[in-house]
């Protein structure tokens, strides 16, 4: 059995045909939990109208508001998959069939959901991602799967303890989506099995910014437990790329987000909870993204343009390098070839700690890893960070991994060190 559950409040208009639609289901073996949340119009005289038994009525003497219902909903299921439908939206009459049949053939999948047809004000096909790598990515920002859509597995559900979090009024489904990620997979079905109605009264378009104080709940609780805790600044800075939010601060919080960035990428590198190219890429793609809807002044966007440039860049060399390893490329022939057995590493983030891991163990030396702000440097175990101002040992080259203003750096490496001077960028497209 599938248990659908619905909270509706003031939904006379659309409600009829939410639950034609369901009895329209090629899939039979359902049951239908509605809660109407006190409803002041006729919501509540329409749904009586349905005799059908399995539709289980109930009705709440004062409102208390989606998130409370849906748990009071749950509480009452019976079936193994439990999906959800909203009182003005319409499924297709084989949603439930085919979302079923792709739970039963994907046994590692927790919760799914499908593409749906915008209808209304504005209609458009919305489009929800496939591949679960890349959805787990996207889930640091931003909610995956439609809520409306939701199928769940109910033993998941029942052996964690997983329920809506009571205490967001909003974005219940992006805190609820995040703990069933640390269970198995969420997946979308590409294909389009909902109509989802648009229209003025519905909650995303009254609680617009109540919607974004609680998903930024759900998005700093990620990144806690990824193991970075933001301080105030950050946090704000990262709510607005979390939001594509205008930045009054742009060129202080571009630097705020590098800085993060920098830690996701670098924590993932030992945890391993992405795969690191689609991470690179995502993160890449919405930085551009960010920067193309920030209302910042010239001199602000030509500096977060730069900021872009460097992370697509940085993308594009971690994909050729994963090619090279793939191929049996070492770097270590590289620096053989050129009789430099020992280096220094100069910045110490995710492509230079991937420099000095790919090296261990080799004929080649890391001596110690060069970077200016110790506070975002990444080094392998005891590897000796320090920054060009302290001492330097002599060593037969230095690379430098960052991408951008190699030149400036060139030239200060060469007045301090007397020894070759290399990017990682050139060595690995020129191999």
């Amino acid at each position: 059995m599938v248990s659908i559950i619905t909270s509706v409040y003031n939904c006379e208009k659309y409600i009829a045909e939410m639950l034609d639609s369901i009895l329209e289901q090629t899939y039979k073996d359902w049951e239908l939990i509605v809660f109407d949340d006190a409803s002041t119009d006729n919501t509540w005289d329409i749904i009586l109208n349905y005799q059908d038994q399995r539709i289980k009525k109930y009705r709440n003497k004062k409102n208390h508001g989606l998130t409370v219902n849906l748990n009071k909903a749950l509480n009452l299921a019976k079936g193994e998959y439990v999906a959800r439908i909203d009182g003005d939206d319409v499924a297709y009459p084989r949603r439930l069939e085919k979302q079923v049949q792709y739970m039963n053939e994907h046994p590692d999948v927790v919760l799914s959901g499908c593409w749906m047809k915008r209808f209304g004000s504005n209609e458009l096909i919305l489009q929800g991602a496939v591949d679960w790598e890349v959805l787990k990515v996207s889930l640091l920002f931003h909610a995956i799967v439609f809520h409306p859509s939701f199928i769940m597995r109910r033993s998941i559900l029942d052996q964690d303890n997983i329920k809506y979090n009571e205490q967001l009024k909003c974005a219940q489904d992006y805190d609820i989506e995040y703990r069933l990620s640390r269970c198995g997979k969420i997946e979308n079905i590409a294909e389009v099995l909902m109509k989802y109605r648009v229209h003025d009264d519905q909650v995303t378009a009254k609680k617009a910014e109540e919607q974004k104080f609680y998903a930024n709940i759900t998005r700093n609780l990620i990144l806690s437990d990824l193991g970075i805790e933001l301080v105030d600044k950050e946090r704000i800075a990262w709510e607005h790329f979390g939001t594509f939010e205008v930045a009054p601060n742009f060129d202080e919080e571009i630097g705020y987000i590098r800085g993060i960035i920098e830690q996701i990428i670098a924590i993932n590198k030992t945890k391993k909870v992405y795969q690191e190219n689609i991470l690179q890429h995502i993160i890449s793609e919405r930085l551009k993204k960010y920067i193309d809807s920030n209302k910042a002044t010239n001199q602000n966007l030509i500096g977060a343009n730069r900021e872009c440039e460097k992370y697509h860049r940085l993308f594009l060399m971690m994909t050729q390098w994963k090619r090279l390893n793939q191929q049996g490329i070492c770097l270590e022939n590289f620096f053989i070839q050129k009789n430099a057995h020992s280096i220094a590493i100069y910045g110490m983030g995710h492509a230079g700690r991937a420099l000095a891991e790919e090296l261990e163990g080799s004929s080649v030396e890391v001596k110690y890893g060069i970077d200016g702000n110790i506070k975002f440097a990444f080094g392998i175990e005891d590897m000796e960070i320090v920054t060009l101002e302290d001492y330097c040992e002599k060593v037969d080259a230095v690379v430098v991994t960052v991408i951008s203003q190699y030149e400036n750096i060139k030239k200060k490496l060469e007045k301090k060190m007397e020894c070759a001077v290399y990017s990682l960028e050139d060595i690995i497209f020129r191999m």
